[in-house]
């Protein structure tokens, strides 16, 4: 019994745990089902440590191992889902004409495709979302590619925001050339003037 614990507390550990710290940072709570589900599964672990019986121990830890799984699904696709919810602002911020500048015009077509295999996914589980079990592939898959495009997101968001920024002190270091420039120009006639009306005297 011992290794079959350690075996599902490593996927815990591995799997769920980090996708729960993910859910905390991008969604700042936890939905009601995944707690459900936590609260179920150290239930089980208690059950299988009080019993007496190997054969009831194996079926309780299985019971646990399941809504371990099912717990995982479901973080996947709650984080994939706040992800979503960050891409379509960063679409209403970005019109299709402004992204295909992004990354010399690089973006744009990744975009699309992670987009279209994000879309693909999605239909797959639409017509029984909940059974988690069966569509532990589909929300992995749909997740991991999320993070991929939110990955290129923030690139193109940190690299347009340095471009902007630096265009910007461009632009100012040139006005302000023009300015000194101007103003030189300026300080040139009123001292040619000023030479002239003290010789002129």
């Amino acid at each position: 019994m011992e290794d079959r614990i350690r075996e599902i507390y490593s996927r815990y550990n591995d799997e769920l745990k980090p996708l729960v710290a993910e859910q905390e940072l991008r969604m700042s709570a936890f939905e009601e089902p995944l707690l459900l589900n936590l609260s179920k599964m150290f239930d089980f672990l208690s059950q299988a440590l009080s019993s007496d019986k190997e054969e009831q121990r194996r079926e309780i830890l299985q019971k646990m191992d399941n809504i371990l799984t099912i717990s995982i699904s479901q973080s996947y696709m709650y984080v994939a889902t706040a992800i979503k919810e960050d891409i379509k602002r960063f679409e209403k911020e970005n019109a299709t004409s402004v992204m295909t500048k992004f990354d010399n015009g690089k973006f744009i077509g990744e975009y699309k495709a992670l987009k279209k295999d994000i879309r693909s996914i999605d239909k797959r589980c639409k017509r029984d979302s909940e059974n988690y079990v069966h569509h532990f592939g589909d929300y992995k898959e749909s997740y991991q590619k999320c993070l991929e495009l939110d990955a290129k997101i923030d690139n193109v968001n940190n690299t347009e925001t340095l471009l902007h920024r630096s265009t910007n002190s461009w632009i100012w270091t040139v006005f302000g050339w023009l300015t000194s420039i101007y103003a030189s120009l300026w300080a040139g006639k009123y001292a040619v003037k000023v030479f002239f009306d003290i010789i002129g005297k």
